[in-house]
């Protein structure tokens, strides 16, 4: 039998080795022990900041690129030509565009004008020495009718023949030229489709006249003037090649030197 001096003795034994073993087991596995760590905590070091990468540069590996400026749409398309500003042209009508045609449109303007074509020009002179010209039309009135169509009056300066003897063989040859300028004058008028009421058509051509000076002077008379009126039109074949006019139209004046 132990005493209990013996006893107390094995216990306090068997207590030590427990206690020997658990710090044993602290030291074997690390783990589970509720020691607080009063080291100093540990700060991570800092890292550089990197630079923000744009979109699409998440690729491991991939170089960074530079950004670039962004171009306007226009400028990508090589060598665009600018077109240049056109300045828009007035239309023209079909007539002007034929040259020496009349003005289309208001009739008194196509009268005006087909009468200005007919007797362009200066007239032709024979044995004058001073040089002047004289324009072949001479006057020109164009009006309305108040019972429609159109009267048309011209004065024209006839010109000279470098023939003749006398002055009656000229006045006759000077007589034959206005006739066909008259003839010809008609034919434009009333075959240009324009309601021709009456026309006039007067020669002049120079004379010289005693004065009472007793000086001779030289002037311009209108020295043989016919007319046509639109009933003797109206009965004329126009397209008759062989057309004369002189049993057609009316003399109104003509001056006794020229019969």
């Amino acid at each position: 039998m132990l005493s209990n001096a013996s006893r107390g003795y094995l216990i306090a034994l068997t207590q030590i080795g427990f206690g020997l073993l658990a710090i044993g087991a602290v030291a074997c596995g690390g783990g589970g022990s509720n020691t607080v760590d009063t080291s100093a905590p540990k700060v991570a070091a800092p890292t550089a900041a990197q630079p923000t990468q744009p979109v699409g540069t998440g690729v491991a590996g991939a170089a960074t690129t530079a950004p670039t400026a962004t171009q306007p749409a226009a400028t990508r398309v090589t060598a665009a030509a600018t077109p240049g500003p056109t300045t828009t042209q007035p239309a023209q009508p079909a007539a002007a565009k034929v040259a020496g045609a009349p003005p289309t449109g208001d009739p008194k303007a196509r009268l005006e004008a087909l009468m200005t074509q007919e007797f362009a020009g200066f007239a032709e002179l024979v044995g004058d020495r001073t040089g002047n010209q004289v324009p072949r039309l001479q006057v020109m009135l164009v009006r309305e009718d108040t019972g429609g169509g159109y009267r048309v009056q011209v004065e024209f300066y006839s010109d000279d023949v470098p023939f003749g003897s006398e002055d009656r063989e000229k006045n006759l040859a000077r007589k034959l030229l206005m006739e066909e300028r008259m003839q010809h004058a008609f034919l434009t008028l009333y075959t240009s489709g324009i309601d021709i009421e009456n026309a006039f058509m007067s020669a002049k051509f120079k004379m010289t006249v005693q004065g009472i000076d007793a000086f001779r002077t030289e002037v311009r008379p209108v020295v043989f003037k016919t007319w046509m009126t639109r009933e003797k039109a109206a009965a004329v074949n126009w397209q008759d090649p062989s057309l004369d006019l002189r049993s057609v139209w009316e003399v109104v004046t003509l001056n006794p030197s020229y019969r």
